[in-house]
């Protein structure tokens, strides 16, 4: 006898592979990149606020920088650690340090 056995569906297995290891980083990002365009945070403020753990959230900034999509508004006091940090924006229109250009 040569019955050979199927392997059983996602659907039957009832997996959630909205949950594999690449399909979870752009939804949390798009969460960090969402909240600083509604607000500006600094990153502690971003990861009380929405559960995203402070690691993840300092790969986004890193990454969201790099590409030009965040800046860093003003330095003042951090409402959760009282400690000088940075406050964020993805919204160009709360840039306000503005680039002037290097004559020299």
């Amino acid at each position: 006898m040569n019955t050979k056995k199927e392997a059983p569906s996602a659907d039957a297995m009832n997996l959630d592979l909205s949950r594999h290891k690449d399909t979870v980083r752009l939804p949390q990002m798009q969460v960090f990149f969402d909240y600083l365009h509604e607000k500006t945070a600094t990153c502690t403020m971003v990861c009380e606020s929405t559960g995203l753990r402070q690691k993840n959230c300092t790969r986004y900034k890193r990454r969201l920088e790099k590409n030009g999509y965040l800046w860093e508004v003003y330095d003042g006091k951090c409402r959760v650690t009282g400690l000088k940090a940075a406050y964020l924006t993805t919204n160009p229109s709360h840039n306000l340090k503005v680039q002037t250009p290097k004559l020299f």
